[in-house]
């Protein structure tokens, strides 16, 4: 009888068999190879291929030896299956495609889930009839499109086998096109005091640019960049009074056309005071995380100012993210699961508290998440002047929104990678594409004023996007990115950070750990000192500290707030 009988491999109509060489007393001639007890073949080697069989279905098979005298053997038999029939039913076509928002140069899409009999792998996304992206969520965000332009779109959905569903199809225009238009660097609705940089920033070839305050012309700039610099290259606001005032710039074009730009800010010099030098909070040893006070209990001990260095800020200050979409972000992306790298408690408790749900002038949102993670409020100060001299995130507004490299964005790839591509393309969904301006699979791995690394090697473990959950959230809102940077520090104080050889409660291993990753090395002890030579000088105190700000730039204009969707 022919032993060792197994199966070497099947399709989805065929199972092959093979066996070892049958013992006659004078010799074997051939088998014979038998499907559910009936004869189907002959074979004289060793392995045989049964054919015409149905997928995912299972076998019994069966192989004798006969001889010259055809003396047959036992039949020795085994089970075995087809493989699975094949996927060939499509998802159904995504239910309820609409627009979330639109402007001149983009469009947000969102959509409900498509169904499949066994999963849908993710989403097409069309525009002209051509597919121009996938994505894995239920939403994208269409860039680099022209204002006042309608386009044909087109969502489908795909699974494992490649079916792909009917396309359920959309038309949207964008929003009209400006004919003309300037933007300047106070905000609406913002507090300014001290001495305040004021740029005018047109659109198109102007000539020139009128900055004028309650309606009174105070100065014109007739070269590009256009910079207020009656008071020596800012705007003196002691000598307005304390309240409301308008501010005006008009750009004028070679045409004798021209555009104009008011907003309405309120001059506090009075009352804006800055923290004192020893600041509010002195931070919380380790072993203090629960019994740490609320997000909103910290919103009440907030010494509140209106002092504010950075009014470019004023957007990002006054963005608050929504909360579910924060704790899905970072569910998905679980650091305690698995490999033991985080204590759980970091999934569970600290990244379950960080949410952002605060506003308020840059040092007050500093001051709250001091209180909330129990960390001194002057080491956030000093961080975040290292990280991004206190920038949440700056840009070129009237060119295409290029970011500021390292005022809000940074640690920019150097080179291009399909983990990168990928972590590029993610972001590129909300809001702006920064591989138009740094090439394919390059963008900054980090943002926001306190530097948080969205990035996330899939060698360090694998996460969707190749983000570790604080994106898009960390660029939107000062709030989140503090709040986020205090319950860093809070976990590492406590020692949840298993990876590391680390001492509890040791403050500045933690600052340095934030930027090296490692404990003590020597990157993070440069990084900590540089730190700590910003805290001991009070850098935030000094009197030129509101007009450290980057510089116009002759190719992309002057950097101001950024005009992303909020």
């Amino acid at each position: 009888m022919p032993t060792a009988l197994a199966p070497a491999g099947s399709t989805g109509t065929t199972i092959t068999l093979s066996w070892a060489s049958s013992v006659d007393n004078v010799g074997v001639t051939g088998y014979g190879a038998y499907r559910n007890g009936s004869a189907v073949g002959t074979p004289t080697q060793t392995t045989y291929t049964f054919g015409g069989l149905a997928c995912g279905t299972s076998y019994t098979l069966g192989v004798d030896a006969v001889d010259a005298a055809k003396n047959r053997s036992q039949i020795a038999t085994v089970t075995a299956p087809t493989s699975a029939c094949p996927d060939t039913s499509p998802p159904t076509a995504p239910p309820l495609l609409n627009a979330t928002a639109v402007t001149g140069a983009t469009i947000a899409l969102a959509w409900s889930p498509s169904f499949d009999n066994v999963g849908v792998t993710g989403y097409g996304i069309y525009r002209g009839g051509t597919r121009v992206d996938t994505a894995t969520a239920t939403n994208y965000l269409m860039v680099g499109l022209t204002c006042g332009t309608t386009y044909s779109l087109a969502v489908d959905a795909y699974d494992a086998a490649t079916n792909r569903s009917p396309q359920s199809t959309l038309t949207v225009t964008t929003s009209a096109c400006p004919t003309s238009g300037v933007t300047q660097s106070i905000v609406e609705g913002s507090t300014i005091a001290g001495s305040v940089p004021w740029t005018a920033s047109p659109s198109g070839a102007a000539s020139k640019a009128d900055f004028y305050v309650d309606g009174a012309l105070k100065w014109t700039d007739t070269a590009a960049p256009f910079v207020f610099k009656g008071d020596g290259n800012a705007l003196d606001t002691s000598s307005l009074a304390d309240g409301t005032h308008s501010f005006k710039v008009t750009a004028g074009y070679g045409d004798g056309s021209s555009a104009s730009n008011t907003v309405s800010s309120r001059v506090a010099n009075a009352a804006a005071a800055p923290p004192p030098s020893a600041g509010y909070f002195n931070g919380q040893p380790a072993g203090a995380w629960s019994s740490l006070p609320t997000g909103a209990a910290c919103a009440q001990m907030v010494h509140r100012s209106p002092w504010e260095p950075r009014p470019d800020n004023y957007k990002r200050n006054h963005v608050m993210p929504d909360p579910a979409a924060v704790r899905a972000s970072f569910a998905a992306r679980p650091l305690a699961a698995g490999g033991g790298s985080y204590d759980p408690r970091w999934d569970s408790w600290l990244l379950a508290r960080v949410d952002g749900q605060f506003t308020g002038t840059t040092d007050e949102i500093f001051q709250w998440a001091a209180c909330k993670w129990g960390v001194p409020d002057n080491v956030i100060r000093a961080v975040a002047y290292q990280e991004s001299t206190w920038y949440q995130y700056l840009a070129y507004p009237n060119y295409h929104n290029r970011c500021v490299s390292y005022y809000g964005c940074g640690d920019f790839f150097g080179s291009a990678s399909a983990a990168s591509k990928v972590f590029c393309d993610a972001v590129a969904r909300y809001g702006y594409d920064y591989q138009q301006d740094y090439g394919s699979g390059l963008c900054p791995q980090t943002f926001s004023i306190l530097g948080i690394k969205s990035w996330q090697a899939p060698n360090w473990g694998q996460m969707p996007d190749n983000q570790n959950g604080s994106f898009p959230f960390n660029r939107q809102s000062t709030a989140f990115a503090a709040d986020y940077y205090g319950g860093h520090l809070r976990g590492c104080m406590e020692g949840w950070i298993l990876y590391l050889d680390a001492t509890p409660g040791d403050l500045w291993g933690c600052v340095g750990n934030w930027f090296s990753g490692d404990w003590h090395d020597a990157a993070a002890e440069q990084y900590t000192a540089e730190v700590q030579g910003h805290l001991n000088g009070r850098i935030w105190l000094q009197p030129g500290f509101k007009n450290d700000r980057p510089g116009c730039s002759g190719t992309y204009g002057c950097p101001g707030p950024d005009a992303l969707p909020s």
